[in-house]
């Protein structure tokens, strides 16, 4: 978006309902007029003001004939339902500021005092921000690389989560890459870490000829076989590109969980791409939740507890 659609938390305090309600449309977050339909009769419902606690409700207006009678459907569904924002008792701005400081790496304990909520809240919502980003990076992979395209692959392994997606993923890892210069991400759940299982997703994602920047794990050795580039690094350590200067990698270890390598990928995607953090993380979320297609989404309780104890960011 341009520089003046950018709004911080300050900001997003002082807006008007009627404000609020276009900016999160002009983010995605809600459905435009006749987009939304009703779960009842099918017809389109709108948006209207009542005096509620997000100021808005949708509300099917549609007439029909019978027995030579008018019947109005009336059927009501809350502002809320389907959202980024359903099942959350927190002010819309509150959850919005919450992601403005979130995505620059604010304390949690620094969150939560801005944002006025609790630091319960705060790594609730910390959490289900990583699920956000590792669900839509597994949704909605990209095909990465090429002939002097360089891409970065990272793995790390569920932790203490048994579902994801309704899918068992206890002892599973998420393999992903990333694309320097696009900014282009994938990610894919992998049963293990072997050789036979990376090396057909890296074949399915990442085209030959690319320069693949991994660590010095064994299974990995076969990419330059397989008419790869591999540039080889210590994740425990600083990695500096010569060619380009830059840091790769800082200090990054193996046991990083899902989410934190979603995020990373995330910030590192956005600074490639000059995007607004914040506003790319809207978007991101609309996506995820559109209320339109309530099908794709996945239920909030699901959101695991293995971030719980880690509260630092």
């Amino acid at each position: 978006m341009a520089e003046t659609d950018e709004v911080c938390m300050i900001e997003l305090r002082s807006f008007e309902a009627e404000e609020l309600v276009n900016r999160l449309r002009g983010w995605g977050f809600i459905p435009k007029e006749g987009d939304y339909k009703c779960p009842q009769c099918e017809c389109p419902l709108a948006l209207q003001q009542q005096g509620r606690a997000d100021g808005y409700l949708w509300v099917c207006n549609f007439v029909s004939i019978r027995k030579q009678k008018k019947q109005k459907c009336d059927k009501t569904v809350s502002f809320r339902t389907g959202t980024f924002f359903a099942n959350s008792k927190l002010a819309i701005p509150q959850i919005l500021g919450f992601i403005d400081l979130w995505v620059e790496k604010a304390h949690l304990a620094l969150i939560s005092k801005l944002a006025k909520m609790s630091l319960q809240s705060a790594v609730y919502w910390a959490s289900f921000c990583r699920e956000v980003l590792l669900d839509k990076y597994l949704m909605h992979p990209e095909m990465l690389g090429g002939p002097d395209s360089v891409v970065e692959i990272d793995e790390s392994q569920f932790g203490r989560r048994k579902y994801h997606r309704g899918h068992r993923v206890e002892g599973q890892r998420v393999f992903g890459g990333y694309e320097r210069g696009t900014g282009r991400v994938f990610m894919e759940v992998a049963d293990n870490g072997s050789t036979d299982t990376l090396l057909p997703i890296i074949k399915k994602w990442i085209r030959p000829g690319t320069t693949i920047i991994s660590d010095y794990w064994k299974e990995y050795n076969c990419l330059e076989r397989e008419g790869y580039v591999q540039l080889k690094i210590n994740h425990s350590i600083n990695f500096v590109d010569l060619a380009k200067g830059s840091m790769s990698f800082s200090g990054r270890t193996k046991d990083q969980l899902p989410g934190n390598l979603a995020r990373y990928m995330f910030s590192k995607s956005c600074a490639e791409r000059r995007v607004n953090k914040t506003e790319e993380f809207y978007r991101i979320a609309a996506l995820m939740y559109d209320p339109t297609k309530p099908d794709t989404q996945r239920d909030p309780e699901e959101v695991s507890d293995e971030y719980v104890d880690k509260i630092d960011n």
